[in-house]
C-alpha cells in the first residue's frame, strides 16, 4: 500500500518507491514546451528542454496531480494507494437540501432556483472531486451551478476569481439575487479600487495580483484597474484569500499561459476545494498538465457541450 499525503498545494508519497516507479512518474508528469530547443538554457546544455512537475528526491508533486498519480500506481504498477489529506475535508453539509431550497432564480427572484439535470451533474462532480476543472459551453449556467455548490457545502468562505470588472459585476449580481434569502451569505466584491467585504467574495485577478505585490501583465483587451488604497482593506483581502475554504477560477483556460496567475493560486494556502470553470478550449501543448497541477483534472462528468445544452432546451 502506497500512502500519499495531500496538502492544499502539494502532495508527497511517503514510502520509498522502486526506482522504476519513481522514474516513470518523473517522465510522465512532464512535457516539452513549444520552441524549447531554441532557449538559451537548452542551447547551453543547462536544460534538457523538458518541464517537469515531479520531484524524484522528495517524491512530491502539485496536489492537482493526486488522482493521476493514484491512477498510474494502480493501472501501470498494480499498486494500491490511499490518500491522506492533512487538512479538514470540505464535504456536503447535512442541511444541503434546506440551503438549496433558499436559492432564488436569478431571472425571477420570486421563484426558487431550479437546476437543469446537467447542472446538477456538474455540481455533483465538484462535490465529489476536491480539485476539478469544469468545461461547459457559454450560456450553460456555470455561475448558478457554483452558487448551488456553495449552498451544498454550507456557505463556507468562498473566493470566485474572475478575469475583469465586467464579469465581476455580472457574477456579483447573480450571486446577490440567488442568495437574497440566505441570511448566512454576504456577497462581497474586490476590483478596480473597490472592496466590499463579504463571506462570498468575487475578485478580479488584477486586484488579487495588486494586493499580493505581483505584477500582472495585461492582455491588449484588458483595462488597467485602480488599486485598493486602504492598507487595512488590502490586508483583509490577503487574509481572506489565504483562509478561503472554496476557490473558483473563472476562465481557467488562461491559467497555463500565465506564471503570475499560477503563483496567485498558490496564495490560497488553506483551500479545501478548488473548481476551475471555462467554456473555451485550450491548446494541448502541455497546458493540460499545467492546468491539472495548478487546479485539477477535467472529468467526463464535468463536461457540457453544445449538443447537451440544445437537448436541455
Amino acid at each position: 500500500m502506497v500512502h500519499i499525503v495531500e496538502g492544499p498545494l502539494y502532495a508527497s508519497i511517503q514510502e520509498p518507491l522502486p526506482a522504476e516507479v519513481n522514474s516513470y512518474l518523473y517522465e510522465e508528469l512532464a512535457y516539452s514546451p513549444v520552441n524549447a530547443q531554441w532557449s538559451d538554457a537548452r542551447k547551453n546544455l543547462a536544460w534538457d528542454g523538458v518541464r517537469r512537475f515531479y520531484n524524484k528526491d522528495k517524491q512530491s508533486f502539485r496536489s492537482g496531480f493526486v488522482d493521476r498519480v493514484v491512477f498510474i500506481l494502480k493501472e501501470v504498477f498494480d499498486s494500491d494507494s490511499t490518500v491522506i489529506r492533512n487538512f479538514p475535508e470540505l464535504e456536503e453539509h447535512p442541511q444541503a437540501n434546506h440551503f438549496l431550497s433558499l436559492l432564488r432564480d436569478p431571472e425571477d427572484p420570486s421563484q426558487p432556483l431550479s437546476l437543469r439535470p446537467y447542472q446538477n451533474r456538474l455540481a455533483d462532480a465538484i462535490i465529489q472531486h476536491p480539485r476539478i476543472v469544469i468545461w461547459a459551453v457559454p450560456r450553460s449556467g456555470k455561475t448558478i451551478t457554483i452558487a448551488a455548490v456553495i449552498a451544498r457545502i454550507g456557505f463556507v468562505p468562498s473566493l470566485f476569481l474572475c478575469s475583469d470588472t465586467d464579469i465581476l459585476s455580472q457574477t456579483a449580481k447573480v450571486f446577490q439575487t440567488v442568495f437574497s434569502r440566505c441570511s448566512e451569505v454576504q456577497v462581497g466584491i474586490a476590483g478596480n479600487g473597490e472592496l466590499r467585504r463579504g463571506n462570498i467574495m468575487v475578485c478580479t485577478r488584477q486586484t488579487l495580483a495588486s494586493v499580493f505585490g505581483e505584477k500582472w501583465s495585461r492582455a491588449a483587451h484588458e483595462t488597467k484597474e485602480r488599486d485598493i488604497e486602504r492598507t487595512e482593506d488590502r490586508e483583509w483581502l490577503r487574509n481572506f484569500v489565504v483562509e478561503a475554504d472554496f476557490e473558483v477560477i473563472d476562465e481557467v483556460h488562461e491559467v497555463p499561459g500565465s506564471a503570475v496567475y499560477r503563483n496567485l493560486l498558490r496564495k490560497s494556502r488553506r483551500v479545501r476545494r478548488v473548481a476551475g470553470i471555462s467554456g473555451t478550449a485550450f491548446s494541448n501543448y502541455g497546458a493540460d498538465l499545467l492546468l491539472e497541477g495548478a487546479v485539477g483534472r477535467i472529468y467526463p462528468e464535468g463536461v457540457v457541450d453544445y449538443e447537451e445544452l440544445i437537448d436541455a432546451g
